[in-house]
Formats: C-alpha cells, structure tokens, sequence
C-alpha cells in the first residue's frame, strides 16, 4: 500500500458519512414518512383558545384540558402537547432548537 493514510482518512470519510446519512434518514422516516399512530388521522383537530383581546390563539393552561376531557362528548380522546424551546450546543456553539413535548401517557387518554 502506497499511501496508507490516504486509505485510512478515505475509509473513515466513508464511515461518517454513511452514518451521517443513516441518522438523518431515520430522523426523517420517524418525523415525517411513517403514519401517525391514530386510527384517522385526516380526522385529528386541534383546539384553540382566544384570549379576552380578541388574539387568535391562546396557551391553554392544564385546568382547561381537564375541563375539555371530563366534559368531553365529542371527541373519542384527547391528548395535550407543548411547543418547547431548547438550546443545543455543540462544540462550544449554541443553537435554538425547537421541539414538542407532551405527556406519554396523553396519547392512551379517553374520553
């Protein structure tokens, strides 16, 4: 072998990409390619609040969803979810990440 380092940094450039591709594609094919776990999704909705100014949409507070699911005729269940705002840091840089967070167990709840 003539220029061992060459195979060497060739082989591991192979590696990390291959990686690389691997992880995104199943970030992508969790997110965004495989079906939600409902039985309809085309008949998911989402419930909004207005606030006492006339404003389009309010957070709604965890009393409310108690209230939506104990008074709940309509819906077969409900679950709550939250958009959340994180900082991601890599390699001393940091980034905004926006992301949702909800309860596991909001998904098995029923009306």
């Amino acid at each position: 072998m003539k220029q061992p380092g060459f195979a060497a940094l060739a082989i591991i450039s192979m590696a990390l990409g291959i990686g690389a591709n691997t992880s995104i594609f199943s970030l992508v094919d969790t997110a965004l390619l495989r079906p939600l776990a409902v039985k309809e999704p085309s008949q998911l909705v989402e419930l909004y609040g207005t606030l006492h100014n006339g404003a389009d949409w309010s957070l709604q507070s965890y009393l409310n969803y108690k209230d939506y699911r104990d008074r709940n005729t309509v819906f077969s269940g409900l679950f709550v979810y939250r958009v959340v705002v994180s900082s991601l840091t890599v390699n001393n840089s940091s980034q905004r990440v926006w992301g949702i967070s909800f309860p596991e167990t909001t998904l098995m709840s029923s009306a």
